[in-house]
């Protein structure tokens, strides 16, 4: 594609954005908040994102997506703001949620949240000898 307009500022978006931009491809990122990677060291995040507008990625820091339409042969990513992206490519990378509210931890007493598994720093769950790591 000529052009990608990544929604959501995430690992995958990052990742997906510096191999495209590489490329030769245009490159948008849309963000609802004013900080990519987040979760992970400022500092650290705030030179990549840096180095990525230096290659040329467009962000867009502080937008909601408020619609995604066909134009053509093109997509146009408006925001809430108002402002327009017109490209060729979108990808919704906005998170991803946990499933696992019925899968049986309650019978073994795995504590778990919204936001997944409860593990400590060495991927131990509350029940001895159960780990988890990776996307569970």
């Amino acid at each position: 594609p000529d052009s990608i307009t990544f929604i959501g500022a995430g690992i995958i978006s990052i990742e997906f954005a510096s191999i495209m931009i590489k490329s030769g491809v245009e490159v948008n990122v849309v963000h609802h908040t004013n900080q990519a990677l987040e979760g992970f060291n400022e500092s650290h995040v705030n030179k990549l994102i840096q180095k990525l507008k230096d290659e040329g990625v467009k962000f867009y820091f502080s937008e909601n997506t408020k619609s995604v339409k066909p134009n053509a042969q093109r997509f146009i990513v408006e925001t809430e703001s108002g402002k327009m992206i017109e490209t060729d490519y979108v990808l919704d990378a906005t998170g991803r949620k946990p499933n696992v509210q019925q899968i049986g931890l309650e019978k073994v007493g795995i504590l778990f949240s919204d936001r997944g598994i409860e593990v400590d720093d060495y991927l131990r769950t509350n029940v001895k000898n159960i780990y988890a790591s990776g996307d569970v």
